[in-house]
């Protein structure tokens, strides 16, 4: 049976800062940018990828795997430091919640992966991106069920923030079919700038 718990990606073992705004993280000479990618990078990156995996890997499967190793390479962590991964994933197909038949609202997982820098840069892409795989295939009725057992009963655990790389894909969230009585959304994004 999978289980949900805080797990050692809420609580980072140095006693690492926990999640506050970016603004509070982004230190020294380090900067924030967006940077866009089209299908022919996907595509670029799919091709560098072990042949069994080609054309079974989705866009964000090989975004988040590379994005990771580069966000983790970049940070020059020491090869022992912790790095996480955590992912968003939607939650309304799980029957365990029971959700009402056209519910509307937050309801995901954050599966993560915890692994050493220097272990996670040193694999082989492919099995980065079949870490990324599991994680998203840990969210079952029994992980819902049991994630939210937890919150209700022990509250929302505190996020660490440190050496932490979150990424989400919010191209099927539905906004584009929300109607609030207002009309067709005409945006959906950041109330502000991170750039």
């Amino acid at each position: 049976m999978a289980q949900w718990t805080a797990g050692d990606w809420l609580v980072a073992s140095d006693g690492g800062r926990r999640w506050g705004s970016w603004e509070e993280h982004v230190t020294g000479d380090m900067v924030m940018r967006s940077f866009l990618y089209g299908p022919s990078d996907v595509a670029v990156m799919k091709k560098s990828l072990p042949p069994g995996l080609h054309d079974t890997t989705t866009s964000f499967e090989v975004l988040a795997a590379f994005l990771w190793r580069a966000c983790t390479a970049a940070l020059a962590l020491r090869s022992d430091e912790e790095t996480r991964l955590v992912t968003v994933v939607n939650m309304g197909r799980h029957f365990a919640l029971g959700l009402p038949a056209g519910y509307y609202g937050y309801a995901c997982a954050n599966p993560a992966v915890v692994m050493a820098a220097g272990a996670l840069l040193s694999r082989p892409i492919g099995d980065v991106v079949d870490l990324v795989r599991e994680a998203k295939a840990s969210v079952t009725n029994e992980y819902a069920r049991s994630m939210e057992d937890y919150l209700v009963l022990d509250g929302r655990p505190a996020l660490t923030a440190t050496n932490l790389f979150t990424l989400t894909d919010l191209r099927r969230i539905g906004f584009d079919r929300v109607d609030f009585g207002w009309g067709e959304p005409v945006y959906a994004g950041a109330a502000r700038s991170m750039l």
